[in-house]
């Protein structure tokens, strides 16, 4: 299957984080969704209240976890559909950062791992 996209840079942004934050819940790390959270409500959200209902949604999502555990991406628990949203992202910015400088070292130097049997997506960024 071949699917085009043209995105502007915000919806690159968006589709990337959205995919990120998928891939972390399903890994078991629901405090990916805090910093969104946080920036959109610093000055009326209830911070502390939403970082505890978090917490209680990963301890019935994930009872076999503690509450700072959870699976990594290689796991044999960690659902194909989660592995195949974190090499889409990875991908996606490792391809800006090799359109980039290259200047920093950062996570995003590096090819992502081959997690889920997927081929890797052919990414074009055209900055």
């Amino acid at each position: 299957m071949k699917v085009e996209m043209e995105l502007s840079e915000k919806q690159y942004s968006v589709l990337v984080n959205a995919l990120e934050n998928y891939a972390r819940i399903m890994l078991g790390q629901f405090w990916a969704l805090d910093t969104p959270y946080y920036e959109r409500n610093q000055v009326h959200g209830n911070h502390e209240a939403f970082k505890e209902k978090l917490n209680e949604l990963k301890m019935i999502a994930f009872p076999e976890l503690s509450l700072h555990e959870y699976y990594g991406i290689s796991h044999e628990k960690t659902p194909e559909s989660s592995k195949i949203a974190y090499e889409l992202y990875k991908t996606m910015r490792h391809e800006v950062w090799k359109q980039s400088d290259r200047n920093e070292n950062t996570v995003d130097a590096t090819r992502p791992l081959e997690v889920s049997g997927e081929k890797h997506p052919r990414v074009t960024i055209a900055l």
